[in-house]
Formats: structure tokens, sequence, C-alpha cells
């Protein structure tokens, strides 16, 4: 399975557990790599199907990736092998 599927899966699993449709959470290579290596768009779909702000919707979907993606970066992994997890600059949210 490709990193974009793993993310993909990461980041629907966000959405359902919102109640929103999984395949929101498609994961595509970032519009503005130099702000992000990969993209969620999904947030604004899922506010207008839902009626909730797209904003609070990226928010909760980032934070539990971000969650999901830090219990995945084992500390007793050698330096040179560790894939760094960085938060972006806006605080996290996904794009």
């Amino acid at each position: 399975m490709s990193l974009l599927a793993h993310l993909s899966r990461i980041a629907g699993e966000a959405f359902a557990e919102l109640g929103l449709p999984a395949e929101l959470g498609e994961t595509v290579p970032s519009q503005r790599p130099e702000l992000a290596q990969f993209q969620v768009n999904g947030a604004m779909a899922a506010g207008k199907a839902s009626g909730r702000a797209p904003r609070e919707i990226a928010q909760a979907v980032a934070d539990r990736v971000a969650t999901v993606l830090e219990r995945l970066d084992p500390p007793h992994v050698q330096p040179h092998r560790r894939v760094e997890l960085q938060r972006l600059p806006t605080g996290g949210r996904l794009r």
C-alpha cells in the first residue's frame, strides 16, 4: 500500500469518526509544497454536507491524523531511518 493510500485511510477514519464519509479523507500531493507535502481537501465538502464549519472539521481531522502519526513514530528508531513528523506552521492543520 502506498504512503498516499495510508494517509488517505487515516484521514478517512478521522472523517468517519465525525460521522462523515471516509472518502472525504482522500490525501493528495500538496498544491503548495512549501507549506506541506500532502493535503486533504474534504473539509469544505464535509461542511456543506453537514452544516458544520469547515474549519472546525479540518481541525478535528488534523488533530486525529497528528495523533495517529505520532503513535507511528517510535522513539527507538535510529535517527538516520526515522521519519520526522512536524506540525505545520499554521498549528498542524492539514491543507
